[in-house]
């Protein structure tokens, strides 16, 4: 659960994050998806890597990046 202190997701975080994701999709073209706003968490994000036969999945809340700048 996010706390009262968690700073608002802003304009610029949410596009930075539309970047990445749209970065990632162009990337990983067919082997990738991207689900938003499933319960805690603003993005759901599975990769299957066929080469490895197997797939990560991130599962990334609204505090995402802004924890990391």
């Amino acid at each position: 659960m996010l706390e009262a202190s968690t700073p608002a997701l802003t304009t610029s975080t949410k596009d930075n994050n539309e970047k990445e994701i749209g970065c990632l999709r162009d990337y990983f073209k067919e082997n990738i998806r991207v689900l938003e706003n499933i319960g805690q968490f603003s993005y759901i994000i599975k990769i299957r890597l066929d080469e490895y036969d197997a797939s990560l999945t991130f599962q990334l809340d609204s505090t995402y990046l802004t924890r990391i700048q």
